[in-house]
């Protein structure tokens, strides 16, 4: 099974700092969805803020619905507020059942932990399989952690310069959790020439042009680069990468079949690593 998973924010949104394509068209997200079916690829992440990202996903799922394992997240910050969402997510999915349920919001949950009771009468009632979180800094591990919160199945990112997460990946599989990273080329953020970098992306300018170096003296892509550095993590169980074309899926899906490991390369990669949270979290970008 793949551990690949494809993110579908860009089937409902025109989404990410260096996406020049835009929103695909219904036809090329079933071209996406077949070529992915085919490959052995079993995961569809969305949400309910992704745009019509489930509607268009379940419009173009019906002749894959055994292959797919749908993971979605709600915001709501009450128990009606939540189920309601819940019900219009299969609606639009044109499902009856959910593999993945994800807080989207931490700050919901922790300012009203009765919505567990809901998630986890879903889950009893087999509605969803498996129901966790979408978590954005350590400290809200730490404070699940901490209030044994028992949950399924978690969301983070994780990539060349955001490495917060990567000290929880072994504890996270003790506890059976299952770990899903996204970000991997932290929104393209990572493919961008450095002459043409907004200028919030200036202090780790060097990093970028460092990056490129990188990929230049070991022949590999910056893509490989990126996805090879995931994959090393075994303790990852799936590698959320958002796909809006069917040449972009392909190109993954070849580095997937043939990825290289060099003690070297990972040795270069370390100094990449960025701690400033202005950098590593979209939602504090400014362009």
């Amino acid at each position: 099974m793949s551990r690949f998973g494809i993110g579908t924010v860009q089937f409902g949104l025109d989404y990410g700092v260096n996406n020049t394509l835009g929103k695909p068209s219904i036809t090329t997200v079933k071209e996406i969805l077949n070529c992915a079916s085919l490959n052995g690829i079993n995961c569809l992440d969305t949400a309910r803020d992704y745009g019509d990202s489930e509607a268009v996903i379940g419009d173009c799922t019906n002749e894959f619905v055994k292959s797919f394992d749908v993971v979605t997240k709600i915001t709501a910050k009450s128990i009606e507020e939540f189920n309601t969402k819940v019900k219009d997510s299969l609606f639009h999915l044109k499902s009856n059942k959910l593999y993945g349920l994800l807080f989207h919001n931490f700050n919901d949950f922790k300012e009203n932990e009765d919505l567990w009771i809901a998630a986890t009468k879903l889950k009893e009632d087999g509605v969803v399989k498996k129901i966790g979180f979408s978590l954005y800094s350590p400290d809200q591990i730490d404070w699940l952690i901490k209030k044994s919160v028992c949950f399924d199945i978690v969301q983070v990112p994780f990539n060349i310069f955001d490495r917060r997460f990567e000290s929880y990946f072994k504890l996270l599989k003790n506890m059976s959790v299952e770990v899903h990273v996204r970000s991997i080329f932290l929104q393209g953020l990572f493919f961008m020439e450095e002459n043409k970098l907004p200028d919030h992306f200036l202090p780790v300018k060097n990093k970028i042009r460092l990056l490129h170096k990188i990929s230049e003296k070991y022949s590999l892509s910056i893509a490989h680069i990126c996805l090879w550095f995931g994959l090393l993590h075994t303790n990852i169980d799936k590698i959320i990468v958002g796909i809006n074309s069917l040449k972009d899926l392909q190109r993954n899906l070849s580095i997937l079949s043939d990825y290289k490991y060099s003690e070297d390369l990972l040795n270069d990669l370390i100094e990449l690593e960025v701690y400033d949270e202005k950098i590593l979290s979209p939602v504090n970008w400014k362009l």
